[in-house]
């Protein structure tokens, strides 16, 4: 393999990291009104969930995660609340004013991917004993959760190095082309 047939799988590469991360940020800009609504009573909050088996879902990020258990849903919400620096902390938190029976609103994220209208379903998430991506929960009008927006400047940063790295990429493979042309040219 050639170096400009490398050049151009490095830069295919980015693009669809391109055009991966950019779909993350659009989804990360979603409100209320554009995610799903799940409402209950509130059965309980704890801070660690076993599955039915007896195991422990996750100490990944011990004490930093909740888990909502909601009247009729099989699944409790995981809500990550980290306030150590360096951690994408929610830009609200008043779950301990929740109170078990308490009827709440929560709006959060589908699991897996969506690029617009497309669904990739190579970037779904396994299916997990518990639902991920709560942005925002709601005890009637007033505000009890909703997601901290550092995830917003990751994803940005993230779309602008990607994107520079494109065009770095492509001005390089554009040189290569015109060397060529001009060493061809000399034969």
């Amino acid at each position: 393999m050639n170096a400009l047939d490398l050049l151009w799988q490095h830069a295919l590469s980015l693009l669809f990291i391109l055009l991966v991360s950019v779909g993350m940020y659009r989804m990360s800009l979603l409100g209320r009104a554009d995610l799903p609504r799940v409402t209950g009573r509130v059965t309980r909050i704890s801070t660690a969930h076993y599955t039915t088996v007896g195991q422990l879902v996750s100490a990944r990020h011990a004490g930093s995660l909740r888990y909502l258990h909601l009247e009729g849903q099989a699944e409790p919400f995981e809500l990550f609340v980290g306030t150590a620096p360096g951690d994408f902390s929610p830009a609200l938190n008043r779950l301990a004013q929740l109170r078990t029976g308490d009827s709440i609103s929560v709006y959060s994220a589908p699991n897996g991917f969506r690029l617009g209208p497309l669904r990739l379903p190579i970037l779904q998430a396994q299916p997990e004993p518990v639902k991920q991506g709560v942005r925002f929960i709601d005890r009637g009008p007033e505000s009890i959760f909703a997601e901290g927006n550092r995830k917003h400047q990751v994803l940005a940063l993230c779309c602008w190095l990607t994107l520079s790295g494109v065009v770095f990429l492509l001005l390089v493979l554009r040189r290569r082309e015109r060397e060529s042309a001009a060493v061809r040219s000399l034969f």
